[in-house]
């Protein structure tokens, strides 16, 4: 008798446990909040915690536990966050992520644990190919897109020489190839520098010297703001045109810029002057929480990554399996974008319109990013290497 009472309050407790986990999703954003990329980081964080005030703390309609973690862009210390917020925290999704080499650190860990991994703003050519996996899906974009648009956009103007200079590392070299690749010919040049350099006197001589007829960078953050202003001082920003991503004429750092970063023109997957109600939503809220500042790429998609989480949540009705998660979240049926145009492809990597914008002075007396026009439907190169099946 005292047997089956046991067995019988064990099975009670399981029945409740399961409805409790059932009612539950827990949740790990990762993304660097120091280091090199820091400031990226720290704007995720702000598109996230947009995106959760919108749900009431509720992602997908479930109670939702969220564990942070700081991975510092360095794979290492990436490791190191995702095992312990796999196995202390007991998160069935990882969130975030900004650099691409953080990425590839955490792949193996997350599918080898059935943990699903959203990446909103990291998109490795590896991934988007032959190493695909079905855990992993990328609502933020393709590294490519960026440089793939902006190629196209370059050359479609007329220009004939370009240069092209960007940060050392994985993603700085696939946004370079991008930007040959969209351009149909080989760049005059490429220059690679550190993460954390600021002082480019010695590059911007070499640029000179090569005489182009356009120049494209990717320099996001404190390395942004030191380039533009070093380079509109040097007078070459009135002969030689200068080309980039969004994020090196943002709101965070444009004011440090001031008019030197005028005229600039970048690709992007997100402007403030994309009009639907989502959209519209988003960017009011967020210059409400941030002193009037505008929101950048990195809180953008970390919102939208969000918001397509929460529509495949409740497409399941909260089930917690990973397999249904994951074909619901293939299927993102009821998930609208704050971007407009969106889906994923068959390798689950975003296919999705690319602005291109350039800054111009506003009615205050600020700054604003003008659309020029949009490129289309940008989808990556790789995906017909990818195996999964759709």
């Amino acid at each position: 008798m005292r047997s089956a009472l046991i067995s019988g309050f064990m099975a009670l407790a399981c029945m409740v446990g399961s409805n409790a986990a059932n009612a539950q999703i827990r949740i790990g954003f990762m993304a660097p909040m120091t280091g090199p990329l820091g400031i990226t980081g720290q704007e995720m964080r702000r598109g996230f915690d947009l995106a959760l005030g919108h749900l009431e703390g509720r992602i997908g309609g479930l109670e939702t536990v969220v564990s942070y973690a700081n991975d510092q862009a360095n794979p290492g210390t990436a490791v190191a966050e995702v095992s312990r917020l796999i196995e202390r925290e007991g998160v069935s999704v990882v969130l975030g992520t900004a650099a691409s080499t953080v990425v590839m650190s955490i792949v193996q860990p997350t599918a080898k644990a059935g943990v699903t991994l959203l990446l909103a703003h990291a998109g490795p050519n590896e991934l988007a190919g032959k190493e695909c996996a079905e855990h992993v899906f990328v609502i933020g974009h393709q590294n490519e897109q960026f440089g793939t648009a902006m190629g196209r956009y370059i050359k479609d103007a007329g220009f004939q020489k370009l240069y092209a200079m960007g940060l050392d590392y994985q993603g700085g070299h696939e946004m370079l190839d991008a930007v040959e690749h969209g351009f149909g010919g080989p760049l005059s040049a490429k220059t690679y520098t550190p993460l954390s350099q600021v002082d480019f006197a010695p590059e911007l001589a070499r640029v000179r010297a090569a005489k182009p007829d356009a120049l494209f960078v990717f320099y996001p953050g404190s390395a942004a703001v030191s380039f533009v202003r070093q380079y509109a001082g040097t007078g070459m920003s009135r002969q030689v045109p200068l080309f980039a991503v969004g994020a090196v004429t943002d709101s965070l750092v444009i004011k440090a810029q001031g008019d030197a970063a005028l005229g600039v023109i970048s690709s992007n997957t997100w402007n403030s002057s994309i009009h639907n109600p989502q959209n519209d939503r988003f960017t009011a809220d967020f210059k409400a929480r941030n002193e009037g500042r505008e929101p950048t790429t990195f809180s953008a998609q970390t919102y939208d990554t969000v918001m397509y989480l929460d529509a495949a949540l409740r497409q399941i009705k909260g089930e917690q399996s990973a397999e249904a998660l994951r074909a619901a979240l293939r299927d993102k049926k009821g998930f609208k974008s704050i971007r407009g145009s969106f889906q994923l492809n068959t390798n689950q990597f975003s296919i999705q319109d690319m602005v291109i914008q350039q800054v111009e002075k506003d009615a205050a007396g600020g700054y604003t990013q003008k659309i020029l026009t949009v490129v289309e439907s940008v989808a990556d190169r790789f995906a017909h290497e990818c195996p999964l099946n759709r």
